[in-house]
């Protein structure tokens, strides 16, 4: 009977390591997407923070785009279920750079509209923060299984290729900034992250002149 166990033991030896090797294969797939994640989070911090630090200096046109989109990554869904033509009896909107006699009228949106929408958005920059740094210290928890994917996908050339095809953005781009937002590949980004938040145990990812410096480096 011992024998026939022994037997039926070295039998499923092999098929248990195949099994955990594709098992290892689809969490480095799945911790690769985390990874990714990070800029999601790291995107509604930054806009959360930039609508609460301007909301009473005049940046946003009433109706504005900006502020649908925001409200929707937010919270799931639009804040503006339909966009009416812009006022143009309001104070003059002032862009750079454009010749004056084009300059065009529009309503800034008031003050207690901006409270409402932010009663609505119910997320603060605060918040934004703690969910952001969160998810970053969760994946720290693993980091030696990330950090074996990364070094994975950075060491073969063959599996690199679809992230340094595919572009992603570093960080939010005001909706007053007519420059395409900076971006750079998802392979750069991985080795950002190994970087500064695996190596150098960085509670979020660093500003982007400390990336571009690191990325530059021979």
């Amino acid at each position: 009977m011992k024998k026939v166990i022994i037997l039926i033991c070295l039998f499923l030896i092999p098929i248990a390591f195949v099994y955990s090797q594709s098992k290892a294969k689809i969490n480095c797939k799945q911790n690769l997407e985390n990874i990714f994640k990070i800029q999601g989070y790291k995107y509604k911090y930054e806009i959360v923070q930039f609508i609460y630090k301007h909301r009473n200096g005049g940046m946003f046109v009433k109706n504005d785009d900006f502020l649908n989109y925001s409200f929707e990554l937010i919270r799931g869904n639009p804040y503006f279920k339909e966009k009416p033509e812009v006022w143009k009896g309001g104070p003059v909107r002032l862009p750079i750079s454009v010749d004056p006699e084009k300059m065009e009228k529009v309503e800034w949106i008031s003050k207690e509209e901006m409270n409402r929408y932010l009663e609505q958005l119910n997320y603060t920059p605060e918040e934004a923060l703690i969910d952001y740094s969160d998810f970053i210290q969760n994946i720290k928890l693993e980091k030696e299984r990330y950090l074996k994917c990364i070094d994975e996908v950075i060491a073969k050339r063959s599996a690199s290729k679809k992230y340094t095809k595919k572009q992603i953005s570093y960080y939010f781009k005001p909706p007053h900034e007519s420059l395409l937002p900076p971006s750079m590949t998802k392979l750069d980004f991985l080795k950002v992250f190994k970087e500064f938040i695996i190596k150098n145990d960085e509670g979020v990812l660093p500003d982007y002149v400390r990336v571009m410096d690191f990325l530059e480096k021979p």
